[in-house]
């Protein structure tokens, strides 16, 4: 029994090592449920929460239904995501924005 013991702390311990230094010592990617996201009117990033996502669009500080999630490509640009691209167009044409910061024909954000 004493064996069997000493066999998982030399098996176990080793491992707990690798992920604690993983965990400490691991990338500096955004948190998991957060997701950026561009006011398509001023052009602003920001990482929102997934707790603090109630919709998309999401309204913005002056309560403009603006803000949309972002993908970045390889390139480095940012995009609207493929799923929101719609509700987008739907809202350019229906003139909800006087001014864009995405190019409403391959939805990049202009910076």
């Amino acid at each position: 029994m004493r064996n069997a013991l000493k066999y998982a702390a030399l098996i176990l311990g080793p491992i707990a090592l690798i992920v604690s230094l993983v965990l400490v010592l691991g990338d500096d990617s955004p948190v998991p449920g957060s997701r950026q996201f561009v006011n398509v009117v001023t052009g602003d990033l920001m990482r929102l929460d997934k707790d603090e996502i109630i919709g998309i669009p999401m309204p913005d500080s002056e309560g403009r239904w603006a803000l949309f999630p972002v993908d970045e490509t390889d390139d480095g640009s940012l995009v609207i995501s493929n799923r929101y691209r719609n509700g987008l167009q739907q809202r350019i044409e229906r003139g909800y924005y006087e001014e864009l910061k995405v190019d409403p024909s391959t939805y990049v954000v202009q910076q």
